[in-house]
């Protein structure tokens, strides 16, 4: 019975995200926002430097990433539950079985991408048994090479297009990342942790 109940609290909590971030996209949706295309590396290079920039760029990677305060400030264990939930959360939402276009679609945002990268960043090891099934098909078979390439697009995406110095609340309502994006991301977590 117990253990019955606790499913259903933790359905019922992953239900009450999902409407979080329905009633957010929906409330956003007229929002003007900057569409990011399928970025090239030539794409950012041939911005405006700012102090922000000054010669970062050329090596930018997760582990250099800055991130905003609260999420670098992380214990461990603060860190590892924010990561589980996450984790769990896109386990739920089944994306393997999604189509590209539901994959494509903008509905995990920034302090959850922020979390995630701090995750990576930390090298740290949290794997569950079913974990390579939550990864699309799409993503589970890109190649070592392309998949450095995509973390490296997301990271640059990031750094760039996040103010880090937003409110954590400002921040979960970006909505300006994809399943696509945190499967990427994921895949990198799964692949250290088998390493």
């Amino acid at each position: 019975m117990n253990f019955s109940m606790n499913i259903i609290i933790g359905l019922l909590f992953l239900a009450f995200i999902l409407l979080i971030i329905i009633i957010f996209t929906k409330k956003f949706k007229n929002i003007k926002k900057v569409n990011l295309k399928a970025v090239s590396s030539n794409d950012y290079t041939s911005k405006k430097k700012t102090t922000k920039d000054f010669d970062f760029e050329s090596s930018l990677k997760v582990e250099n990433l800055k991130l905003p305060f609260l999420i670098e400030t992380m214990t461990h264990n603060e860190l590892a539950k924010a990561y589980e939930i996450i984790y769990d959360t896109f386990s739920f939402l089944d994306y393997p079985n999604k189509s590209n276009d539901e994959l494509m679609k903008k509905e995990w945002h920034s302090w959850q991408m922020g979390i995630i990268f701090r995750y990576l960043a930390k090298n740290a090891v949290f794997i569950k048994p079913n974990h390579i099934t939550i990864i699309p098909k799409e993503i589970d078979t890109l190649n070592k090479s392309r998949l450095d390439s995509e973390l490296n697009l997301l990271v640059k995406k990031y750094y760039y297009n996040v103010d880090i110095h937003k409110s954590k609340n400002l921040l979960c309502n970006e909505l300006e990342w994809t399943a696509r994006d945190i499967a990427v991301v994921l895949k990198h977590i799964i692949l250290k942790a088998n390493n």
